[in-house]
């Protein structure tokens, strides 16, 4: 029986002629393909979304190398044998029989897991769920190129004869190409780039077991047939209408198979071109499908130009397919790939102005005045980079450090490095990913290439929007980033790389191999960049929003240090440095150094706000000194707070907060208290504004507990608000006239009282009082019945920050209702009491003159 690849002019020159050395290679490829055959029948059931990738595919491959060649008699014998074991084997493994165990297996990979902890917060799909199919179908694809490797040297067993058997039956055969064709096969997945640096000098001699010594076999040429002929295979062979009918596709599949079953054979035609056509038109119910097709037909153009560059560098005779027809513009190729009652245009959105919607978005537009987010982003970026050289292994738990380097210049102009020993980037993340504004490496998938096994470790970024970087543009226009690969790439041949912005957004960066000088000791990144003095003046300085009367000195005291430059002393610069830094990163888990003037010190040691005194610790947050004590917020025995309450307005206008960090920056505001807490999720916000201490309710009584036990004499306000946290405990919070007292006193007072005056909240002047308000606040005498209940002030929110009353609102908490609690207590006293409705009446006097109230009177019932 002739097979339709027979008719391949490929075929025929090679492994189809009538030759003895030739026959054996042919019976030999034969009963490879019939092995083959069995293997990949279940394609189409195992996983429905592929477009076909059965043996008829394969087979169509030997016709699409006609059409990338060209007439030229290109192969001997022996290298067609290769290239058709490679395509044999390219996508042998799309089924479960090719993985040990089956595609269940697969779930013991890092691979699945590092897919599952990304996609799926590390939460395994439930069995047969579309989750799961969805999850399987990804891994395998991610797989199948390197598994296809592994199964030309694998030993199968024949159930039928209890006996083991290769793909390739020929011993000789197998041991001498086995191992080349297996690399070739797995090569369709890599870039072309690796294919070309992997294969240009692999040229393997003839077997001696061969009557031919001529059939050198050069795996370049074969490799780049490979990759072209299986891009260009797009027609409706992929996407027969039967198969189209019965398996539906969903999704980006279903447009795969919609844009190829309409698709003709590709054809070569003059000038080394490569046409793609439809027989039919696709309507405007068919956009996508088509949009799909012309981007397919771009990546056959890129294969093609790849390999025509590549083969041309190397020495090798082209092929004479070199582009496609028509790619340079939609509407052009639409003359071929016809579309009817619509335009093909391309008129997607797009940035006309990328270097001002970066410079904007990434600058003032988001962060507003905010100098210091150039700083903050960058530092952030080393720490991710050390976090995951931890995690990873690279780095102990205890090491790690982000260098920070500030050198005087000429003309009044400074540099500032930031080091890190992280992991360092590759040169696809320094010139692809780092480049692609918004695109972050960290929650991509490209971390799973980039760094296998990380994601399955529980690593989360500070990073995630990828724009955090371009905000150094804000100060400054000259920027050099140097890095270090923790380990060299196997496609990149070195793990060392430059990135320079000569003059900022303005012209294209350029990348390049760093001097010796230039290069890292270690793995890691450093970032330098350029500022002028009035920039660095700037950095110096408290943000806007953070500048409150109480720290207004301060601004003073800065602007002095650049008053006399020549005689400006180094202290200086170094301290405001280094607590700008203290300042952006004041909850910081990893050491941070500064050099200045070749002195070098630890300005933050990892995790040191934990123990500091208070007052360092407070004068870190607010750049003043203030002699109050913090109270530790603890979960799980961790300190992750360090608080205490404080009015909800300090001053008219200012609002005192505390902050609110995240993995050591700040992150966020709670207002109505003093100190630091962390937070334990990462901001939603591109400005890190809005994170919020997400504990435990027992954490929070706990803090709270402490504070009112240290302070029984701590505010009235501040500990009703507290004392919604711990309502069993019995506070100094209520009045027997003027004197502060527990509930329990009151209840002492009552058994020796028939009635009780009863007053929300506190005795203040009123107009009518016809006394000065002085004389009332010096000679004011309660009477001793009066009782006063002690009453919440309401707190107001805030949009840039929480408070306390809407932390509790989170966790169910509500006020405690004081009035019910008296009479609880009046009652358990007294037994039966008699409630009288608010009235005016005499509570106390100054000087001889009735002060009179509205109060709330209680008797006791003695009938």
């Amino acid at each position: 029986m002739a097979y339709t690849f027979e008719k391949a002019k490929l075929w025929q020159s090679t492994l189809g002629k009538d030759d003895e050395s030739v026959e054996k290679l042919r019976n030999s490829f034969l009963d490879f393909r019939k092995k083959i055959e069995a293997l990949v029948k279940n394609i189409e059931t195992e996983l429905p979304g592929l477009t076909v990738h059965d043996i008829s595919h394969i087979d169509s491959l030997w016709e699409v190398s006609d059409q990338i060649i060209g007439d030229k008699i290109y192969l001997n014998p022996m290298e067609a044998y290769v290239l058709g074991g490679a395509f044999l084997l390219h996508d042998a493994a799309h089924v479960s029989v090719a993985y040990e165990g089956g595609f269940n297996a697969l779930k013991e990979k890092n691979e699945w897991k590092d897919l599952i902890s990304l996609r799926f917060d590390n939460k395994e799909p439930e069995q047969g769920s579309d989750n799961e199919k969805k999850a399987l179908f990804e891994i395998v694809r991610q797989l199948h190129a390197n598994q296809a490797r592994n199964l030309i040297k694998r030993a199968w067993k024949s159930e039928a004869s209890n006996s083991f058997y290769f793909l390739i039956s020929d011993e000789e055969i197998r041991n001498y190409y086995s191992e080349l064709i297996g690399e070739i096969a797995e090569s369709h997945h890599w870039s072309s780039k690796k294919v070309y640096e992997t294969f240009l000098e692999r040229k393997i001699n003839a077997p001696a077991f061969f009557n031919v010594n001529s059939w050198e076999v050069d795996a370049l040429k074969i490799a780049f047939i490979l990759r072209t002929a299986d891009a260009a295979h797009i027609d409706s062979r992929r996407a027969p209408t039967y198969a189209y009918n019965y398996l539906s596709p969903q999704g980006i599949s279903k447009e795969h198979w919609h844009f190829q079953n309409k698709l003709g054979r590709a054809t070569l035609i003059d000038n080394h071109l490569l046409r793609i056509s439809s027989g039919s038109s696709f309507s405007n119910e068919e956009r996508n499908a088509w949009w799909l097709a012309f981007d397919t037909a771009k990546m056959i153009n890129k294969e093609l130009q790849d390999a025509y560059n590549y083969l041309f560098e190397a020495g090798r005779e082209p092929f004479e397919a070199r582009k496609v027809l028509a790619v340079d513009s939609p509407v052009n190729f639409s003359k071929y790939v016809k579309a009817e009652g619509w335009e093909p245009e391309d008129i997607s959105i797009h940035v006309s102005n990328l270097p001002r919607l970066i410079s904007t978005l990434g600058g003032k537009a988001l962060y507003g005045e905010n100098n210091d987010v150039g700083l903050r982003e960058l530092i952030q970026n080393g720490l991710d980079a050390i976090i995951a050289a931890r995690k990873l292994g690279y780095l102990e738990n205890n090491e790690g450090a982000i260098n920070l380097n500030l050198e005087k210049i000429e003309n009044d102009n400074w540099i500032i490095s930031i080091t890190d020993n992280g992991l360092g980037m590759s040169r696809y993340v320094l010139s692809d990913i780092l480049l692609d504004f918004g695109k972050s490496l960290w929650c991509s998938d490209d971390v799973r290439y980039e760094h296998p096994t990380l994601a399955q470790t529980g690593f989360s970024s500070i990073g995630q929007f990828g724009i955090g970087f371009y905000s150094v543009f804000m100060l400054s226009n000259e920027v050099n980033i140097v890095t270090n690969r923790y380990k060299s790439k196997t496609d990149e041949h070195s793990t060392h790389w430059k990135l320079t912005f000569q003059n900022g957004l303005t012209e294209r960066p350029f990348i390049s191999r760093p001097k010796e000088i230039e290069q890292l000791k270690k793995h890691g990144t450093r970032i330098s960049f350029k500022v002028k003095d009035e920039v660095l003046q700037k950095l110096l300085t408290i943000p806007k929003e953070e500048k409150s009367p109480y720290i207004l000195n301060i601004l003073t005291q800065t602007s002095t240090v650049f008053g006399n430059k020549e005689n400006q002393p180094q202290k200086s610069i170094f301290d405001d440095f280094s607590n700008l830094i203290k300042w952006i990163f004041p909850a910081c888990e990893i050491d941070i150094n500064l050099t200045y003037n070749n002195i070098t010190k630890k300005i933050i040691t990892a995790n040191d706000w934990t123990d500091i005194p208070d007052e360092e610790l407070i004068s870190r947050l607010q750049k003043k000194k203030e002699n109050k004590k913090l109270y530790s917020l603890k979960c799980q025995g961790d300190v992750v707070g360090r608080l205490r309450i404080t009015d909800n307005y300090y001053y008219l206008y200012e609002s005192l907060f505390a902050v609110v960090s995240y993995k050591g920056a700040r992150a966020g505001q709670l207002f109505g208290f003093q100190g630091i807490c962390k937070s334990l999720s990462n901001n939603e916000k591109a400005e890190r504004n809005d994170a919020i201490p997400d504990y435990p309710v027992e954490c929070w009584k706990n803090w709270a507990l402490d504070i009112t036990k240290s302070e029984p004499f701590l505010s009235v306000s501040h500990q009703v608000r507290l004392h919604a946290l711990i309502p069993q405990e019995d506070l100094n919070i209520w009045h027997i006239g003027r004197e502060r007292c527990f509930l329990s006193q009151i209840k002492e007072l009552l058994n020796s009282l028939d009635e009780i005056l009863v007053l929300n909240g506190s005795i203040d002047y009123e107009e009518d009082d016809d006394i000065m308000p002085s004389e009332f606040e010096r000679a004011l005498i309660i009477n001793n019945n009066v009782i006063l209940i002690p009453m919440k002030q309401l707190q107001r929110s805030h949009a840039n920050g929480i408070t306390l009353d809407e932390i509790l609102g989170k966790m169910g908490i509500s006020s405690i209702k004081y009035t019910e609690r008296l009479e609880k207590t009046i009652s358990e006293v007294w037994g039966d009491f008699i409630e009288e409705d608010d009235e005016d009446r005499v509570i106390g006097h100054v000087n001889g003159k009735e002060i009179i109230r509205n109060t709330c009177i209680y008797k006791r019932n003695n009938s």
